[in-house]
């Protein structure tokens, strides 16, 4: 049986100067939330949450000590991996994208990694948000901390409100029906 979802996390940066940049999707979702739901942010040293159930959580770690404030919040809160969603960018999707999945792999996605290592468990939902290609030749960490262009930016858009449509699919309907929703048609919003 499936856990309830009681926290969101987006990953991403918390400097302003990764605003905008493909790996901070996840985080650029969270605010997008916590702005349409008019809700307020309980600033904490980690990470910040919404008090609303589910929670919304914009960590305040970077990107690769994401494990740690994840593993900080399943602590403090005695809850399941199984009850997080983990919203990340993930450039093996092409960009508009979006993947549910029940677990899986940190890949080659730093934050996830983190995030597999510290709780010690592939076993936690994600939305993953598609910001790939790849460009041929072009360093990965250069490609995810580069600004969206204006084409790209349109495109984003899209998949944000997409993203927030999955969520509410996943809090009211489950994973496996927003698997069979968004995972179809490969996933993309365009």
């Amino acid at each position: 049986m499936e856990h309830p979802i009681r926290f969101v996390i987006g990953l991403g940066n918390p400097d302003p100067q990764y605003e905008g940049t493909p790996h901070n999707l996840g985080r650029t979702l969270m605010e997008k939330i916590q702005r349409e739901k008019n809700l307020n942010w309980q600033k904490e040293k980690m990470y910040d949450t919404t008090l609303s159930n589910p929670s919304f959580v914009r960590l305040n770690s970077y990107m690769n000590a994401s494990g740690i404030a994840v593993e900080h919040l399943v602590k403090k809160t005695k809850v399941e991996p199984t009850q997080l969603l983990i919203c990340f960018d993930d450039f093996d999707l092409t960009l508009g994208t979006l993947r549910v999945r029940k677990k899986g792999s940190g890949g080659s996605h730093n934050g996830l990694k983190s995030i597999v290592e510290s709780l010690g468990t592939k076993e936690f939902p994600r939305l993953r948000l598609g910001i790939g290609p790849l460009p041929k030749g072009k360093d990965p960490s250069q490609f995810v901390l580069s600004p969206f262009s204006k084409k790209d930016k349109e495109i984003v858009q899209k998949m944000l409100e997409q993203g927030i449509l999955a969520i509410e699919t996943i809090l009211k309907q489950g994973l496996e029906f927003a698997m069979n929703q968004y995972n179809k048609n490969n996933g993309n919003v365009n």
